[in-house]
């Protein structure tokens, strides 16, 4: 991944409460960062389409070179997940070509195999897990040196930030679920209170009925007797 080779695997452990990253320019610290974001969110630093966040094959001196980003992090629920992520960049006539190959989330301390193999299903689950949307985890939490600005965006654009922060929309959308809901749930209760009331009416001529048909019943049983003597 960019000025780590692909020769070795570099290893960083991250302590609680909190990890400083020091370096001179060009150590990787930025670095680190994009590749959280991306074992992450699945997405890549900006301006790096061609393959420029793997790297250089013509600095490897290779035609052809393959990149991962492991994640071992714990769950909102405390589970231990490992999240791989992989990639190759390939040398062409006409350029460099990027390739995001399988991505694998499963459970980092048992041999139950892979959760997710697709890369969509990892994107979505991974902010699941964590317990944050992924606008939190792209603009918050991991947000780009090159992105941090946007709080100073335009009024439309940043509207549209906070409104994926704060899952404004979701609440809109669930909002107006619920009002169509309760909406149609009133239209169902209404419709049912008249056909009880319905059911009712024709029960209680129903009971008129059968009474009717008692007293008559006795009537005749009556006048039978009564012509037989």
């Amino acid at each position: 991944i960019r000025s780590f080779d692909d020769k070795q695997i570099s290893v960083i452990e991250f302590f609680s409460p909190v990890t400083v990253i020091v370096g001179h320019n060009g150590s990787g610290k930025t670095t680190t960062i994009e590749c959280l974001k991306y074992a992450t969110t699945g997405d890549q630093p900006p301006n790096t389409r061609g393959g420029a966040f793997i790297h250089d094959p013509k600095m490897a001196n290779e035609k052809e070179v393959k990149a991962q980003v492991k994640l071992r992090f714990h769950a909102a629920n405390g589970t231990r997940m490992l999240a791989v992520r992989n990639l190759s960049v390939t040398v062409k006539k006409t350029g460099l070509t990027m390739k995001t190959l399988e991505s694998i989330l499963a459970l980092a301390d048992y041999d139950r195999g892979a959760i997710s193999t697709k890369c969509a299903g990892v994107d979505a689950e991974i902010p699941h897990l964590l317990g944050v949307s992924k606008s939190v985890l792209e603009n918050v939490i991991f947000c780009h040196q090159e992105d941090s600005y946007w709080p100073l965006a335009e009024p439309a654009a940043l509207k549209k930030k906070f409104d994926d922060i704060f899952e404004a929309t979701r609440y809109t959308k669930a909002l107006d679920s619920i009002k169509s809901l309760r909406k149609d749930r009133v239209a169902d209760l209404k419709a049912d209170k008249e056909r009880l009331e319905s059911l009712s009416k024709e029960k209680a001529h129903a009971d008129k009925l059968r009474a009717r048909v008692v007293e008559l019943n006795s009537s005749i049983t009556s006048k039978q007797l009564q012509y037989e003597e």
